[in-house]
C-alpha cells in the first residue's frame, strides 16, 4: 500500500506554486472647448496598461512577461437649442486593444510569444428634450466595444483559465425614456 497525500482527485495532479506580480498604469485626459454659449467640443482619452510577471517555484515552467494595453479616445460635440430645452451630444470613439503574451517554456502547456492588436470605431448620439420642469424625453444610441480585462486574457492561475484569443465585444445600445 502506498501513501498518497493528494486526496482522491489529486493523485495525478502535479503540484505547482506560481507567483504573479501585476503592475497597472491608468491615465485620463479630458479637454473641453466652448465654441459659444450653445456649443462645446470635448476630447477624452483613457489609457490603461497592465503587465504581469510570473514565476513557477515547483515545476520547470518558465514564464516571460505578458501584458495588455487598451485605450479609448473620444471626440464629442454638445449642443443646446430651443432655449436650453434640447441638449444633444454626438460622439465618436476609437477603441484600441493590444495583447502581448510572453513565451511559456517547460511544463505541460508551453506557449510561443504572441502579439495581437485590435482597433475598433464606435459612435453615438444622446439627446434630451425638456418639455417642462417635470417632464422630458431622452433618447440615446451607441455602437460601443467592451475591452477585455487582464484576468480575462491571462487568467488568475486558480479559477479563471487564460483566453489569449479573446477579442473586444461589440454592442449596439439603444435607450428611450
Amino acid at each position: 500500500s502506498s501513501q498518497n497525500n493528494h486526496g482522491e482527485f489529486g493523485a495525478s495532479i502535479n503540484r505547482s506554486y506560481t507567483n504573479y506580480q501585476n503592475s497597472f498604469l491608468l491615465t485620463r485626459l479630458n479637454l473641453n472647448y466652448h465654441l459659444n454659449d450653445n456649443n462645446q467640443l470635448a476630447f477624452n482619452q483613457n489609457y490603461n496598461d497592465a503587465r504581469q510577471k510570473s514565476d513557477e517555484e515547483l515545476s520547470q515552467k518558465v514564464f516571460s512577461p505578458s501584458g495588455q494595453s487598451k485605450s479609448v479616445s473620444g471626440l464629442s460635440w454638445q449642443n443646446k437649442a430651443f432655449g436650453n430645452a434640447l441638449h444633444t451630444t454626438v460622439f465618436a470613439k476609437l477603441f484600441h486593444f493590444r495583447v502581448e503574451l510572453g513565451e511559456v517554456t517547460g511544463g505541460k502547456n508551453p506557449r510561443t510569444a504572441q502579439k495581437r492588436s485590435y482597433d475598433n470605431f464606435g459612435y453615438g448620439l444622446a439627446s434630451r428634450y425638456r418639455i417642462d420642469n417635470h417632464i422630458g424625453l431622452k433618447f440615446s444610441y451607441e455602437h460601443a466595444y467592451r475591452l477585455p480585462e487582464l484576468v480575462e486574457v491571462l487568467g488568475d492561475g486558480v479559477n479563471i483559465i487564460s483566453n489569449p484569443d479573446i477579442k473586444p465585444e461589440s454592442s449596439h445600445n439603444l435607450n428611450l425614456s
